[in-house]
């Protein structure tokens, strides 16, 4: 029995050093691979790019350029130290975007702030530290309308740049859109389909009894904005991106309104496709009699019946006939190509002599969307003034 037992103990005792010498060999071989894997991420530039809201003195335009340079190859061949005026737009739509935007939610409004910069070029090129002194500018000047804006809900969308006027021998002009949200959205149970009657406006300072009194400011454009964007417009709470090149469409039953409003949200887009009486004509309806005759909401005093109520089967009209036109006549956004923004009906009024008519236009913006991985989900905080 003792025999057995010290031959079991030698055996037992054998064991633990041969699975330790194991253990340790394959935590050496993952200390390894650990290893491997850090050094290949820190040689990734977008894993280098540290987003740490101030946490370092050192600029994060500046370091961000040194980054986006290693991406681009043809960059660091050439050498000199200088971008061409369409390197260096694409550069700034990228970085700008790529360190102060995650758009992942909804707001009530929607803002835009316009600006001009002109950047010094020689031979057609800018030099990358005037560059970076124009990302430091176009920040301030963005931070400043940011934080400016009092409300607590509130986030940047997107930048954009392009050129404006011809580019001379000595400089060129920038123009830079900052867009931004804020407000807490609508909240009403009366979604689509709607079971409720709202008021177009109130331009008259009269609200009309048999409309909805939920909250003062509430108004059908602010539930079908709300409820087209939540259907439509890419949001992803969950994979961080951001939002570059945006375009915009122009749907407008009067006119062409959107076309001439280039500081209308959601703007920096120019606008590359207007639909007005033509394809927003009510094919179901020939009678001219303020009852749903275009596809988007109409009304004018020419006619008796002269109302500001949408009721709901007007309400419920309206959202699918602008929903179909957004899914059918735009270019069909897939892959990175999105609809980035829905703006409804800001509030428009005309007066032609005594004739007054209120008409409901929808300008939609499609982006290409940049991806990121979860490293990179917190954006940096814009300068404050």
């Amino acid at each position: 029995m003792e025999k057995r037992n010290t031959s079991t103990q030698r055996q037992t005792n054998q064991s633990p050093y041969k699975n330790r010498w194991f253990l340790n060999s394959f935590q050496f071989v993952l200390c390894l691979i650990a290893l491997f894997v850090y050094s290949s991420c820190s040689e990734d530039p977008f894993f280098k790019t540290s987003i740490t809201n101030g946490k370092s003195n050192e600029n994060p335009h500046a370091k961000y350029l040194l980054e986006w340079k290693k991406t681009k190859n043809h960059f660091t061949s050439r050498g000199g130290g200088n971008l061409s005026v369409s390197e260096s737009l694409d550069f700034l739509k990228n970085g700008m975007n790529y360190l102060y935007c995650r758009p992942n939610d909804f707001f009530l409004e929607s803002i835009v702030y316009l600006d001009t910069f002109a950047i010094a070029v020689s031979s057609g090129q800018i030099d990358e530290q005037d560059l970076v002194d124009l990302m430091d500018e176009i920040a301030d000047f963005a931070g400043g309308y940011y934080y400016a804006d009092t409300r607590t809900t509130k986030e940047p969308i997107m930048f954009d740049m392009n050129q404006v006027g011809s580019l001379s021998p000595s400089y060129v002009n920038i123009e830079v859109a900052f867009m931004m949200e804020a407000g807490d959205p609508i909240i009403s149970d009366d979604s689509y389909p709607y079971e409720e009657s709202w008021l177009y406006a109130r331009w008259f300072g009269e609200d009309n009894p048999e409309c909805n009194e939920e909250e003062t400011m509430k108004t059908a454009p602010h539930l079908l904005e709300r409820d087209l964007r939540k259907i439509l417009v890419y949001r992803n709470q969950t994979t961080p991106f951001y939002l570059i090149n945006p375009v915009a469409i122009c749907f407008d039953p009067f006119g062409a309104e959107c076309v001439s409003h280039h500081n209308l949200p959601p703007v920096g887009a120019p606008i590359t496709q207007w639909y007005g009486y033509a394809e927003l004509d009510n094919p179901n309806d020939a009678t001219r009699d303020n009852i749903l005759d275009y596809l988007l909401f109409l009304n004018t005093f020419y006619y008796e019946n002269f109302d500001e109520c949408l009721e709901p089967e007007e309400m419920n009209f309206y959202y699918e006939s602008m929903k179909d036109l957004i899914l059918d006549l735009l270019p069909s956004p897939a892959g990175n190509n999105v609809i980035g923004q829905i703006e409804v009906g800001w509030d428009r009024l005309i007066f032609q002599g005594i004739v007054q008519t209120i008409w409901h236009p929808m300008l939609v913006m499609t982006a290409t969307k940049v991806t990121l991985d979860e490293n990179h989900d917190t954006p940096l905080l814009l300068p404050t003034p």
